[in-house]
């Protein structure tokens, strides 16, 4: 039996409030669209980093932790996508 390496994470700040949460699972969804990411490539980075497979199963040091690593992959937070809409004038 192989032992299984123990997830990277930080643990949940003290005063991190459930909106403070939904925020950063919010950013994790933003980022991960404007990265166009693959599903399975986002499961991977998630179960890499946090040990889950799904955001929502997440505490605040674990998102912290996604979003330090989509930094890290070149995401720069506030950046927005180009629009692919056509410009009316």
């Amino acid at each position: 039996m192989s032992a299984r390496p123990r997830p990277r994470f930080t643990p949940r700040p003290a005063g991190t409030s459930d909106a403070e949460i939904s925020a950063m699972r919010r950013k994790v969804q933003v980022a991960r669209k404007q990265m166009a990411l693959q599903e399975e490539d986002y499961r991977a980075i998630l179960l890499r980093i946090t040990g889950r497979d799904s955001s929502t199963r997440c505490d605040a040091g674990q998102l912290d932790a996604v979003l330090r690593e989509f930094r890290r992959l070149g995401w720069k937070a506030g950046a927005k996508p180009p629009s692919h809409r056509a410009q009316i004038r």
